[in-house]
C-alpha cells in the first residue's frame, strides 16, 4: 500500500494520476468538508473578480465535467432555488495547440451578481486553514461597490 490510498480513497487523486482529466469529485466528506473542499478548488482553478460593470463575478474551470457537475451540485444546495436556476456547464474550446494537437475540453462553470455574492459569502464563512486573500478579498471590494451592508 502507497502512503497515499488514504488520499485517493477520499479525494480520488495521488501523486502517481494525472488529475487533469481523470479529476472526479471527492467521497467520503460531510457536507462541511465539501465545502471547505470547492474553498480550496476556487483557489487552486477559480476566479473571483469584478467586472467592468462593478459585478461579482464567481468562475470555476476544469478539464473535468464530473468535478464541475458535482460542484455545481454542492452550491445549488446552498442558493435560494426558487429565484435560481440550476446553472449551466459551458465548454469551451481553445483551439489547435502549437504542435497542431487539439485543446483538450475545457468546462467552466459561472455565476454572477448578486449569486455570486451569496456563494461566495456563504464559502467565505466557512472556516480553512488558508485562503487566497487576492481572492477573497473581492467580495469585500464588492460590498464597498454596491454599499452592501
Amino acid at each position: 500500500m502507497y502512503k497515499f490510498d488514504s488520499t485517493y480513497n477520499i479525494f480520488n487523486s495521488t501523486q502517481y494520476s494525472s488529475k487533469t482529466f481523470s479529476l472526479k469529485p471527492p467521497v467520503l466528506l460531510d457536507e462541511l468538508d465539501s465545502y471547505r473542499y470547492i474553498v480550496g478548488f476556487i483557489d487552486g482553478d477559480g476566479c473571483i473578480r469584478i467586472d467592468n460593470k462593478n459585478d461579482l463575478v464567481l468562475a470555476i474551470s476544469s478539464s473535468s465535467f464530473a468535478i464541475l457537475d458535482w460542484i455545481r451540485n454542492k452550491l445549488y444546495k446552498i442558493e435560494n432555488q426558487e429565484k435560481y436556476r440550476f446553472p449551466n456547464i459551458n465548454n469551451k474550446q481553445y483551439g489547435i495547440k502549437k504542435d497542431g494537437s487539439l485543446v483538450e475540453p475545457h468546462w467552466s462553470l459561472r455565476y454572477g451578481c448578486m449569486r455570486a455574492y451569496n456563494i461566495l459569502n456563504y464559502l467565505n464563512d466557512i472556516e480553512v486553514p488558508f485562503k487566497l486573500d487576492r481572492k477573497w478579498n473581492m467580495i469585500n471590494k464588492y460590498k464597498l461597490l454596491k454599499d452592501i451592508k
